[in-house]
């Protein structure tokens, strides 16, 4: 993983589960945020309808490693987030192709709306690039026990 990919696992990991430990009655963690680390996400909270708590989690978090492969221009990171169907049998390295540079600056501003109906949940992107923003819908699965987006 890259440095921004695991600060973005960090960062989502924390958002996700401080609040259940603040929830179950045990104190706030003592460490201070890093201020070079800056979030672009307006919102931390992780809610949908049909599933747990657990599945918004990881499906925000799936797209949001997505996007940011996207970002990065790596390849191989942006197929783990993909299902079986979109990624390629034989691994493909990471290199400059007609899209590098077209996605840099893109961050996701918000993953809401995530409707989760057994193996199969749909959620609504917003990305931010520049001062543009852009909104669809994703559709996702479940396959080997984690969610992907097909």
């Amino acid at each position: 993983m890259t440095m921004n990919i695991r600060r973005r696992f960090v960062q989502v990991l924390l958002a996700i589960t401080l609040p259940a430990v603040v929830a179950t009655g045990c104190s706030e963690p003592e460490w201070t945020t890093d201020p070079s680390i800056e979030s672009h996400l307006s919102s931390t909270a992780v809610t949908g309808t049909g599933g747990t708590p657990a599945d918004y989690g990881e499906i925000r978090l799936v797209i949001e490693l997505s996007v940011d492969a996207m970002r990065e221009d790596d390849k191989p990171g942006f197929d783990k987030t993909q299902c079986a169907r979109f990624r390629p049998s034989t691994p493909v390295p990471s290199a400059p192709d007609r899209y590098s540079g077209v996605f840099d600056g893109l961050y996701v501003e918000r993953v809401e709306d995530i409707d989760v109906k057994g193996a199969t949940a749909t959620a609504k992107l917003t990305t931010k690039q520049g001062e543009q923003l852009r909104t669809q819908n994703l559709s996702l699965v479940r396959e080997a026990d984690r969610w992907v987006i097909c």
